[in-house]
């Protein structure tokens, strides 16, 4: 299934989250290490990626404003934009330096409202395009990576990230936890789940052309009976 029956109970619960979140320093930095080991992974298959120039979009960036964009996009924020649904936060964690380092990153990248599966952009129109931990929170995931490939030019990079589960996880996840658990914010805020399996499909079947993923880290095993863990794509159109 990849429509959310409350979408918007969801956004509401992931805002609460991400105020908290603005206020920790310890969480802020997480979110940053987030978009660092996706770096990481991108270097461990293409080497240094060449942004200067290029057009980027970030889908659903986080209401923090920075996500992977900010950190490792181009100099001219120009070319740096993002979608996101939810407002920009401001950082408050006490520490001024690191809530001034924060504001930099923020006014790094042009964040649009609106939501990925409705892209009001021109077709072709983006050399990168990066949807990081996001397609299990959409409204509908399809529309999300339909618009993702519309938009991507011809040759372009598709970057995307997202938490999945083993096979006999996400049955427990749909059968037990979204049972028993239905008011946290964790179940809240994760209206979709997916195995490593059934996320390629999905890229596949919206014409992706995947060349680079971090398969190699899930053995049979792990894809049976596994903890979740990220699962990394590199994608062209």
């Amino acid at each position: 299934m990849c429509k959310s029956p409350d979408w918007q109970l969801a956004q509401k619960n992931e805002l609460s989250i991400w105020e908290m979140t603005a206020k920790s320093t310890e969480l802020v930095v997480s979110e940053l290490f987030e978009s660092s080991e996706l770096q990481i992974f991108i270097e461990s298959k293409l080497g240094d990626i060449e942004v200067e120039g290029k057009k980027i979009l970030e889908i659903g960036i986080g209401p923090l404003g920075i996500g992977w964009t900010g950190l490792f996009g181009s100099k001219d924020k120009e070319f740096n934009i993002a979608i996101e649904p939810l407002p920009v936060l401001t950082v408050l964690t006490g520490l001024q330096g690191f809530d001034e380092f924060i504001k930099y990153l923020q006014n790094r990248v042009n964040v649009v409202s609106g939501k990925g599966e409705k892209l009001e952009f021109s077709s072709e129109s983006f050399d990168i395009v990066v949807c990081n931990d996001v397609i299990d929170h959409v409204s509908d995931c399809h529309l999300v990576l339909q618009e993702g490939f519309r938009v991507l030019k011809k040759g372009g990079l598709f970057i995307f990230s997202v938490n999945v589960f083993s096979v006999f996880g996400n049955a427990k996840w749909n059968i037990y936890t979204k049972k028993f658990y239905s008011n946290s914010k964790n179940v809240l805020c994760h209206p979709h789940s997916f195995t490593y399996s059934t996320i390629y499909k999905l890229l596949k079947m919206h014409g992706f052309k995947i060349f680079h993923s971090n398969n190699s880290d899930f053995s049979i095993w792990k894809k049976i009976l596994g903890k979740s863990k990220k699962a990394r794509f590199l994608c062209t159109k």
